[in-house]
């Protein structure tokens, strides 16, 4: 089972004059980073609760991979050794938890980048997925993320019922850092 990072305010009561969104906050290929967590406490700083699934609890334990060779080679070959299912499963899990929470009001969202940004968009195959935002999703135009490097991402837009912004930067010399 998935190691899921929640983060949010200490405070039980929500900001004044917010919509409290729970948010899923999937990892990128170094699983949850300092840049990552950063991520998710400036999103729970305004007052939303975050759900950060760990992206390789199968092959390794939670803690982060190195910004190195050996963990850019471990996170690039899980991302494809990793069963697409298993990714859609964390993201259930992760929804589930927030239902469960007190203050869930069932306003779920979901967002990522890079690795990140691919499953958010998986994420929001999932009806309760209301609204997902997915920065450089890697791979989803290649259509390799997962076991046997043929994800079905693209084909299955038509499942999304909630809102999606897609951001990707078009330029020859930008790329990922950290991909």
């Amino acid at each position: 089972m998935a190691a899921i990072f929640v983060t949010h305010l200490l405070s039980s009561h929500p900001i004044s004059g917010r919509i409290p969104i729970h948010f899923i906050k999937p990892t990128n290929t170094f699983q949850v980073t300092g840049p990552v967590q950063r991520f998710a406490r400036q999103i729970a700083s305004h007052g939303y609760i975050v759900a950060a699934p760990s992206s390789y609890h199968e092959f390794t334990g939670p803690e982060a991979l190195a910004y190195d060779g050996p963990g850019t080679d471990a996170g690039n070959a899980w991302k494809i050794e990793k069963k697409l299912s298993a990714y859609d499963e964390d993201a259930t899990l992760s929804v589930d938890l927030l239902k469960s929470m007190e203050t869930c009001n069932g306003r779920i969202g979901a967002t990522g980048m890079c690795l990140g940004g691919h499953l958010a968009f998986r994420c929001a195959f999932d009806k309760r997925i209301r609204a997902a935002v997915c920065y450089f999703a890697t791979d989803i135009h290649s259509q390799t993320l997962g076991k046997g490097k043929n994800d079905d991402s693209i084909k299955r837009v038509k499942d999304i019922s909630g809102e999606l912004i897609m951001v990707r930067f078009f330029t020859s010399t930008m790329s990922c850092w950290h991909c």
